[in-house]
């Protein structure tokens, strides 16, 4: 039994910059502009594939150079939110090794050792669009007292995570789908969307509290 793809998100990389602490720009890096995630049901479990379409310069130093790089499969426990539903059944052997076409995407490779170039063409006649993706690129970040679970919480989604209490130094860029804020350190949420000063981001906050604490502080105002 091959893979029975359930639905496609795209997620629309920025490349104008990534900054760093020290406002350096790294304009010249291969930065990943596209990303296709492909969810999948397979021996009747759920899981994704991403695909990310990767430019820089080729190894000659001449021109452009394109990449396709697949990330490891990876289970997951829901579809979530998607952008693209196939309108019909759509089994295939292998997403990556049907790049020769079908109904529903095209990838195009030419890996030369010098001149690399490739390209992901997705037939959107063949899908139903959800009207649920977004131009810009989504960054929730996670903020609340320590020892509540955020980092649980994001680092059990398939999602790329930055934690702040990993590094005393904030190496943020736009690949990351959720930041979560520690306090270890004393980052502040202002802090971290001024590292993506200028780019297409989109930041969602999410609060975590205790609410069994509050009650508790509630009732001891009430005794007194």
């Amino acid at each position: 039994m091959g893979k029975i793809i359930k639905g496609l998100r795209i997620n629309q990389v920025p490349m104008e910059k990534y900054i760093n602490k020290d406002e350096y720009t790294s304009q010249y890096n291969d930065d990943i502009i596209s990303e296709y995630e492909f969810l999948f049901l397979e021996d009747g479990k759920l899981y994704s594939e991403c695909f990310a379409l990767e430019e820089g310069e080729c190894y000659s130093g001449y021109c452009g150079a394109e990449w396709i790089h697949l990330s490891n499969k990876v289970p997951v426990q829901s579809l979530g939110t998607l952008h693209y539903i196939p309108k019909g059944k759509l089994e295939v052997d292998s997403i990556f090794t049907d790049y020769d076409g079908n109904d529903y995407f095209t990838m195009y490779i030419n890996d030369c050792r010098y001149y690399p170039s490739a390209n992901i063409t997705i037939k959107f006649d063949s899908w139903i669009d959800t009207k649920r993706g977004k131009d810009n690129k989504q960054i929730y970040i996670f903020s609340g007292p320590s020892a509540i679970g955020k980092s649980f919480i994001a680092n059990s989604t398939s999602l790329k995570v930055f934690e702040t209490d990993a590094d005393p130094l904030l190496k943020l860029d736009v690949s990351y789908d959720i930041i979560v804020i520690g306090n270890k350190y004393t980052y502040s949420v202002q802090e971290i969307t001024e590292y993506f000063m200028g780019q297409n981001v989109e930041f969602i906050l999410v609060g975590f509290k205790n609410i069994n604490e509050d009650n508790e502080d509630n009732k001891n105002k009430e005794v007194k």
